[in-house]
């Protein structure tokens, strides 16, 4: 889909300047596509990751990658649950044991009135979309 894009669009193709993101789902898939494919995306938004998917397999794939490959935001809701809470953080806990560093190349939120819903995503969006953008050169 990224060449394409970068075909069809007057964009800045390189790592440094592209970024992919998502809530949910498209969470977990732009987790797992900023680091399966680094050379292309230098940061991710993640926000409210569905980690719990494939039994969470995403864990044991992240121990075997190579540490910090960009900018990764993480967030997720305190009211989505304790289940979501509790993988997010043990998400982020991994991601600093494989090198990734709080608020320099991972930055991390728990929105306290934050739940598992677009309407949720959509107040803390502005903010993140800045620093995402920010992130990238």
């Amino acid at each position: 889909m990224k060449p394409l894009i970068d075909r069809s669009f007057r964009t800045r193709p390189e790592r440094a300047s592209t970024g992919i993101g998502g809530s949910s789902m498209g969470g977990l898939l732009a987790l797992y596509a900023m680091i399966q494919e680094a050379g292309t995306f230098g940061a991710a938004w993640v926000l409210s990751p569905a980690l719990w998917y494939a039994g969470g397999a995403i864990y044991d794939w992240i121990a075997t990658q190579p540490g910090p490959v960009g900018q990764l935001w993480l967030d997720t809701g305190v009211k989505e649950g304790d289940d979501q809470l509790d993988e997010v953080r043990q998400m982020r806990d991994l991601l600093v044991t494989r090198g990734w560093k709080l608020n320099q190349g991972l930055h991390y939120l728990e929105d306290p009135d934050g739940d598992h819903d677009e309407a949720s995503w959509g107040r803390r969006v502005d903010e993140q979309w800045t620093r995402l953008v920010g992130m990238l050169k």
